[in-house]
């Protein structure tokens, strides 16, 4: 039931984003809804921080961030978010930067939570992360981003209307995947996902690094919010 989502033609693009969990252990966060990823941002980096990634055909980078989610869109424990992923690239290491890959999405970002099936109850619910495919245009280039596996997770959302505490419990390890022009999948190893939930600032570019607030925060989903790809 999965593979669909999966076996998408190169639309795999920004990076096998070896993620794995920058802090493991309980990390609770406010959320008005009881939901881990809206109003969230799920920032994916380099390990350690600070190392630049070379992505062939695209330049290098630090880090990617997924954010903007709504929806979502259930149909019994399958929710469907739409999303952005965003990213500044160099042409060298340490580098200014020198473009931005901004892509998009609809229904892009696709999770089952196990037994769940009313998007307004807390509880804790395993957590299949089925889809994070997002797709756009840099200088010129058409890119895709997508997974190149499929992880689990486990979160708790406990609370009330207005005031849910979201709490990662097991963070999903995300490895992802991008293509340039429909061209095949080109891994990019050396991410790490965090998700820890509070939302991040927009990053902004510098000069000679790139700084995404927050740290990953998203991955192996310390809870900015859940990812990949890249």
């Amino acid at each position: 039931m999965l593979t669909p989502y999966l076996s998408t033609p190169a639309r795999a693009a920004l990076a096998a984003l070896a993620l794995a969990t920058v802090s493991t252990g309980a990390y609770a966060f406010p959320s008005p809804v009881p939901d881990p990823f809206l109003g969230q941002i799920v920032d994916l980096q380099a390990t350690p921080p600070g190392t630049w990634l070379a992505l062939p055909g695209l330049g290098y980078t630090q880090s990617f961030q997924i954010s903007g989610f709504t929806g979502p869109t259930p149909t019994d424990d399958v929710y469907r978010y739409s999303a952005s992923f965003l990213s500044y690239l160099s042409d060298t290491s340490g580098g200014p930067v020198v473009r931005t890959a901004n892509l998009t999405g609809t229904n892009n970002f696709v999770v089952q939570f196990t037994d769940r099936t009313d998007p307004s109850a807390g509880g804790t619910f395993d957590m299949i992360l089925q889809m994070a495919s997002f797709s756009g245009t840099v200088d010129g280039m058409s890119v895709d981003v997508s997974l190149a596996n499929i992880p689990t997770g486990r979160v708790s959302m406990t609370g009330t209307t207005g005031n849910f505490q979201i709490n990662y419990i097991t963070p999903f390890s995300v490895t992802a995947q991008y293509s340039l022009n429909g061209g095949d999948p080109e891994p990019v190893p050396g991410l790490l996902a965090d998700v820890n939930g509070q939302p991040a600032a927009a990053p902004v570019p510098a000069t000679a690094a790139l700084a995404i607030p927050g740290l990953l925060a998203m991955a192996g989903l310390r809870r900015r919010r859940a990812a990949v790809a890249a």
